[in-house]
């Protein structure tokens, strides 16, 4: 931890877990990991880049990506996952401080096409993703429901200090940006600027969208991946990635690990839109309205969300 973490953010004040760097916490990753991505990465023009601000449904649309790469073959795809050539979700930038070049020896070996997750914000993004043209997609879910996901996230998980403080001091860190991965807005707006300027390289898909009609999204991965993708590979990929497939499936809900307390919070906890309104008091919502309205005010994506 450094000197400044305490200050920035009391949920993290006694981690050693936590890292001050680049004008934001990470949960494990040390600075010299950007400096190890930008030069010692092998990136490939077939590489699908998974971006988004954390617990908007990225470990999910990971599983999908994947699915759709091997056009429904789920088989084939688990079988893959047996033998290391294809990883368990975990964000590129996410482990342990001594084990930085480990990790990206770990996905160097990995056969094409690789799907690669991040939450890094697009400030720090690297620009060879860019220069090369690799697909990307990107994930973002109303900031109500991420709140309240990355609240049950920081209860359960060890990294994170298994918050016992109050939903209500939570969620001022989280409005305050003093969390992991910094303000959603401020990362989230910083995405979208380059999404607006990059709209051949990149897909854009809501959770929310996702929730409703997956099967709409699995065809629109389809077409922008250059994938054919049959009916029956379309309902294969749908039941695959259901949340009731996800939630028992130990490849993908992380059971057994170590870092997370599962009898508090599971890494697949709920799966649902609208769980905000099961926390938020009224005066929370309008507190959260107004910061809305300042942040987001103009946007496509203030459009998008009914706050």
């Amino acid at each position: 931890m450094s000197e400044l973490t305490a200050k920035h953010s009391p949920l993290y004040a006694s981690l050693s877990t936590i890292y001050d760097h680049h004008d934001q916490l990470w949960a494990g990753t040390p600075a010299h990991f950007l400096e190890h991505l930008y030069n010692e990465f092998d990136y490939r023009a077939d590489d699908v880049w998974l971006s988004s601000y954390p617990r908007s449904g990225t470990a999910w649309t990971y599983e999908v990506l994947y699915a759709v790469l091997y056009e429904g073959d789920i088989a084939a795809l688990q079988h893959a996952q047996s033998e290391g050539k294809v990883l368990k979700f975990l964000p590129i930038e996410i482990g342990s401080a001594t084990g930085v070049s480990e990790r990206i020896t770990t996905w160097k070996a990995l056969p094409s096409p690789r799907v690669i997750p991040t939450h890094v914000p697009f400030r720090l993004y690297p620009k060879a993703v860019l220069e090369r043209h690799c697909k990307r997609v990107y994930v973002v879910r109303s900031p109500k429901d991420v709140a309240v996901s990355f609240y049950h996230h920081h209860r359960s998980h060890k990294v994170l200090g298994q918050y016992q403080g109050t939903w209500d001091n939570f969620l001022e860190c989280f409005l305050n940006g003093h969390v992991v991965y910094g303000s959603w807005f401020d990362h989230t707006l910083g995405w979208w600027a380059n999404i607006q300027e990059s709209a051949g390289n990149v897909l854009v898909l809501h959770y929310e969208d996702m929730q409703q009609d997956l099967a709409t999204h699995i065809r629109r991965l389809g077409t922008f991946l250059g994938r054919h993708l049959s009916p029956q590979a379309v309902v294969a990929i749908a039941d695959y990635a259901s949340f009731a497939s996800m939630s028992v499936n130990p490849f993908t809900n992380r059971e057994g690990n170590s870092m997370m307390d599962f009898s508090i919070a599971r890494f697949l906890r709920k799966g649902v839109v609208g769980d905000w309104k099961n926390h938020f008091t009224a005066a929370q919502d309008a507190h959260f309205k107004a910061i809305w309205e300042q942040k987001m005010g103009g946007t496509a994506l203030y459009q998008h969300f009914s706050m």
